[in-house]
C-alpha cells in the first residue's frame, strides 16, 4: 500500500507543478526551480513504474 501511495503522491506533485508552470504570471526563477523538481519527480515515477523502486513496510 505504501508503494501505491508514494506513486500517487509523485503523480500529484507533477500535476501541481504543471499547473504552476502553465500559469503565465509565475516568475521565471520559480518556473526554473519547479521544472527541476518536475524532472526529479518524473524520474522517481519512472523508477516506480518499472519496479526498480520497492517500498516495504
Amino acid at each position: 500500500m505504501i508503494q501505491k501511495e508514494l506513486a500517487w503522491k509523485v503523480r500529484v506533485i507533477i500535476e501541481k507543478v504543471d499547473e504552476i508552470l502553465n500559469d503565465p504570471e509565475t516568475p521565471l526563477y520559480i518556473k526554473e526551480t519547479l521544472d527541476d523538481i518536475k524532472e526529479m519527480a518524473q524520474s522517481i515515477q519512472k523508477q516506480l513504474d518499472s519496479g526498480h523502486i520497492k517500498i516495504s513496510e
